[in-house]
């Protein structure tokens, strides 16, 4: 093996070793962004059970409206 295929060979090696620790950074950065993602799911579900929870309170306190309305227009009458 002449010398310019061994330095070729050399350099060869450490740009794939660089690209390793370059695929293992992105694998743990990927993990990551993983984990957030599921955390924003929760939070996600979550905010979508409490909006749940507010209309109900919402249409409950309308109905307790209406009929303040009722009362209030037979004690007019």
């Amino acid at each position: 093996m002449s010398k310019a295929a061994i330095v070729v060979s050399k350099a060869a090696i450490v740009v794939s070793k660089a690209a390793i620790v370059v695929s293992k950074a992105a694998i743990v950065v990927s993990k990551a962004a993983i984990v957030v993602s599921k955390a924003a799911i929760v939070v996600s579900k979550a905010a979508i059970v409490v909006s749940k929870a507010a209309i109900v309170v919402s249409k409950a306190a309308i109905v307790v409206s209406k009929a303040a309305i009722v009362v209030s227009e037979i004690a007019i009458a």
